[in-house]
């Protein structure tokens, strides 16, 4: 039978696991692929018959594509966190409860600013323009 005390541990407990994964899982896969998608290194030789200039505008379209997807998984996950946070209160909340769930809450943004600036360092610099 469920105490009040042990149904809201578990409760937390549940909100911690849900805002780990989905802060963690939903963000770091799509920046690894972004970052190795593509190469913007502006000093190799002309390849495939481009110009220098071609080569550039698509370094740069791959570069602003890759990071907007780092944008928007970085949105994701914040709303993510958000929703899972406001869903945490739904139920009858007390102190504890809402102590836990603005702390992982916290914990949850804290790992989508990281690991989104970890993707966007990997990204790189822009490419020079020739």
């Amino acid at each position: 039978m469920w105490t009040m005390r042990s149904y809201r541990a578990s409760c937390v407990r549940y909100v911690v696991a849900v805002v780990l994964a989905t802060g963690v899982f939903s963000f770091a896969p799509a920046a690894y692929a972004s970052s190795q998608s593509h190469s913007h290194d502006s000093t190799s030789p002309a390849s495939n018959g481009q110009s220098p200039l071609q080569q550039y505008k698509q370094q740069l379209l791959a570069y602003k594509t890759s990071e907007e997807a780092i944008r928007s998984t970085f949105q994701a996950s914040v709303a993510a966190a958000q929703a899972t946070f406001h869903s945490a209160l739904s139920v009858n909340p007390t102190s504890s409860t809402r102590a836990a769930a603005r702390a992982a809450l916290q914990v949850a943004l804290a790992q989508a600013v990281a690991t989104r600036d970890a993707a966007l360092s990997a990204l790189g610099p822009p490419p020079v323009h020739p």
